[in-house]
């Protein structure tokens, strides 16, 4: 049985919310935002200027939002909840085997099947393992001796349970 233990700060829970919305911000707002570039753009070359000018500035709008969104309200907002949450304040240790993963710390402890898992998301400072597609652990990669440590041991524990169960999200 391997294992590694530590502590989730500020800074590890906010930097896990942002790599959970990486994919859908990228897509969604990005997608978004071009299009109503392109019919701002469109609808100003063909002689529609009023309409053009609106979604052009639309465009812009969405911008200020997302950026305000992002880099003020989502970090005020999740270094609050990490504040609030006492559980936090605990260190932890997780280990894991070809059966599953086991959490504790000095409040409790927990054990679950890697076939419990749903996906999972990794950088080379945070790993989530996903229950569902929005409720996620996360596994801060601080002190760890090399980047992506957890995608070597999901390939090498958890991939032939949760190959059986659920083939392509652990791949």
């Amino acid at each position: 049985m391997r294992s590694a233990q530590g502590s989730i700060t500020a800074e590890d829970y906010l930097h896990a919310q942002r790599l959970h919305g990486a994919r859908m911000r990228g897509w969604l707002y990005g997608g978004g935002i071009a299009a109503l570039l392109s019919g701002g753009v469109l609808l100003w070359t063909l002689g529609v200027a009023r309409e053009g000018i609106m979604l052009l500035c639309g465009a812009v709008g969405g911008l200020v939002a997302h950026s305000l969104t992002w880099h003020l309200y989502v970090p005020f907002k999740v270094r609050r909840l990490h504040r609030q949450t006492k559980a936090f304040t605990h260190s932890f240790v997780y280990e894991w085997d070809d059966e599953g993963v086991r959490a504790s710390s000095s409040q409790g402890e927990a054990r679950r099947a890697w076939t419990d898992y749903l996906k999972y998301r990794e950088d080379d400072r945070t790993f989530l393992l996903y229950h569902s597609d929005n409720m996620f652990e996360m596994l801060p990669n601080a002190g760890s001796p090399a980047p992506r440590r957890w995608t070597t041991c999901v390939a090498s524990c958890g991939a032939s349970a949760a190959r059986s169960a659920r083939a392509d999200r652990f791949a």
